[in-house]
C-alpha cells in the first residue's frame, strides 16, 4: 500500500497466512491519519469505508466491464505506484 502524499510504503508482515486488509485493519488500519491519501491495490476494495481518503483500482464484474474513465483511473494509479 502506498500513501501518495507522504510517497511511503507500509508494510505490514505476519507468520501466518491472512490476508493483508485483514492484518491492516487490526494493526495501522485505525491509526492512519484521515488526511492522508491511500493508494492501495486491489486486494483492500472496502478500504474507503474505513478511510475516506483512499483509493483502490476498480474491478470489473462478470455482466460489466469496465468503462473508459474507470481504466484510465487504474492506469493512473498504477503508473504513480511504478513510479514509486
Amino acid at each position: 500500500m502506498i500513501c501518495a502524499k507522504a510517497r511511503m510504503i507500509i508494510a505490514v508482515l505476519s507468520i501466518v497466512a491472512v490476508h493483508d486488509f485483514k492484518i491492516w485493519k487490526k494493526s495501522i488500519g485505525v491509526k492512519v491519519v484521515k488526511h492522508i491519501k491511500i493508494q492501495a491495490d486491489s486486494g483492500y476494495q472496502g478500504i474507503d469505508k474505513l478511510h475516506i481518503n483512499s483509493e483502490t483500482p476498480k474491478k470489473k464484474s462478470k455482466k460489466h466491464s469496465l468503462t473508459n474513465d474507470e481504466k484510465s483511473n487504474n492506469r493512473r494509479m498504477n503508473c504513480q505506484s511504478a513510479n514509486f
